[in-house]
């Protein structure tokens, strides 16, 4: 059997090697994905790097943090989609208005499924606007979109999960760390990778400081299973062990955006060291011997390579599990 030339490993790239050999092959090995981006990686790129310049460049206190996720975007979309996006914000505001005016004069709870609402110039125009995005979005190889969020639909709710990071944080204090790179060796694998904050909060009620935690923003649409929430978990906390500068903590916190649902954990070095030791270096031999297996089913409709793969497509016809 052929090796493959391991290297340094990411969390996120043992996530995926947990969940699917065969998607790590496809992403990492074979590098499909080169030249296209997807939306879905977009729109996580524009609420760090956002959060990133809100505490590091810009003062939080003061600032907009939807300013810093719009100036992102900006620099994250080709320009003409980009241009197209700012139109339909134009638009969008009219339409708003004129759901408000209908809801005022007619006290309807849902203005917008009303004839008038639908057959207004306003609403016309932002159909019309939406066509013509979707159309140039079609023709645009360098990244794919997800089937339910456009462009305009990704960048919109970047601003309402703004809007709620900015809520939720501005009363606290800046954290004690922001992307913080980190590189270590856990078991026989290295493991590089950035630290999203690590915060020590206020208690609102009764002005006390909270114990420190480590944070990590996720955008996705998914909670994570009880392994990659491990695995991550633990990589971050053994790089913050090593880091002299910062205090230590074993509270570990994954803020997901899109719902603002949190999960929580505690690490516990104890039972945990080992733990990780084994799991990480299963990941290594596996990826080492070239043993990318598919895993079939729950993450296929959530994976980027689901219209090239054929393992679900050949399970379900009967045909077995093509590699």
């Amino acid at each position: 059997m052929s090796e493959v030339s391991l290297g340094t490993l990411s969390p996120s790239r043992i996530g995926t090697m947990n969940k699917c050999g065969l998607a790590f092959k496809y992403q990492y090995v074979t590098k499909l994905p080169a030249p296209f981006d997807t939306g879905a990686r977009m729109f996580g790129n524009a609420i760090h790097d956002a959060v990133d310049k809100w505490y590091v460049e810009k003062d939080y206190k003061e600032d907009e943090l939807r300013d810093c996720v719009r100036e992102c975007w900006e620099l994250l979309l080709p320009p003409t989609i980009w241009s197209m996006v700012n139109q339909m914000g134009e638009l969008k505001l009219a339409t708003d208005a004129v759901a408000a005016d209908i809801k005022a004069s007619r006290d309807v709870k849902n203005p917008e499924a009303t004839k008038a609402y639908q057959t207004s110039e306003e609403y016309q125009s932002f159909k019309e606007a939406k066509g013509e995005l979707l159309g140039i979005c079609d023709k645009t190889d360098e990244i794919k979109w997800p089937k339910d969020e456009d462009p305009f639909k990704a960048y919109e709710r970047s601003m309402e999960v703004a809007d709620k990071l900015q809520a939720k944080w501005r009363p606290q204090p800046k954290p004690l760390a922001v992307e913080q790179a980190f590189n270590i060796t856990i078991g026989e694998i290295e493991v590089r990778g950035r630290i999203d904050q690590l915060r020590q909060d206020i208690d609102l009620e009764t002005g006390e400081l909270k114990e420190p935690e480590l944070l990590d923003i996720k955008t996705g649409r998914q909670l994570f299973s009880q392994m990659d929430a491990f695995v991550q978990a633990f990589c971050y906390w053994q790089a913050l062990q090593l880091n002299d500068e910062l205090p230590n903590t074993d509270i570990f916190v994954f803020h997901h955006a899109r719902t603002g649902k949190e999960q929580r954990g505690k690490i516990d070095p104890r039972r945990h060291t080992a733990l990780a030791s084994t799991v990480l270096n299963g990941v290594g031999r596996r990826i080492a011997m070239a043993q990318f297996e598919p895993c079939y089913g729950y993450w296929c409709k959530m994976c980027d390579f689901n219209d090239i793969c054929s393992s679900e497509i050949s399970l379900w016809q009967g045909d077995g599990v093509e590699a």
